[in-house]
């Protein structure tokens, strides 16, 4: 499964026919729910910790990769981004990435160019769930994209 998800922040942005997101998408098999919210086109894999948004272009915009048993997922088990952990503490990640480009009481975002890496952390402050967004998300949710438990 590691090499399927090794590409997640490279296929942000990319179409849904772009020959490496279908790749991915067949590699992960049947997706166990989908939805449409916002013009947003859902498609989740709770088995493999992993959520994609694809918007009304089938542009994929944003991915959402869950810490175990957060929302109902298993663990999202691929390559994270930037080598990211979900067994990270917030001060880890602020250690790793340096001053985030935005944050909040539960949560930190960072630009690298090509995508946006979001970070929400649980009350102890462990990694609950990183989101993978294309840089034109900022402008439409400054704060953080729609949240998956809307399926």
């Amino acid at each position: 499964m590691a090499k399927e998800m090794s590409a997640i922040t490279d296929l942000v942005g990319r179409e849904k026919n772009d020959p490496h997101v279908a790749e991915f998408m067949n590699a992960l098999g049947v997706c166990a729910d989908t939805d449409t919210f916002g013009g947003l086109s859902i498609s989740d894999y709770p088995k493999h910790g992993l959520c994609l948004y694809f918007d009304e272009e089938e542009v994929l915009v944003t991915a959402y990769l869950y810490a175990e048993g957060h929302d109902g997922h298993s663990q999202f088990r691929g390559a994270m981004p930037h080598e990211a952990a979900f067994t990270s503490m917030r001060a880890d990640v602020l250690w790793q990435f340096g001053e985030p480009e935005r944050s909040g009481p539960t949560w930190d975002r960072f630009s690298f160019g090509t995508h946006l890496v979001h970070f929400q952390y649980a009350t102890d402050e462990v990694i609950l769930m990183i989101t993978v967004m294309a840089p034109q998300m900022k402008e439409d949710r400054p704060n953080q994209t729609v949240h998956p438990t809307t399926l």
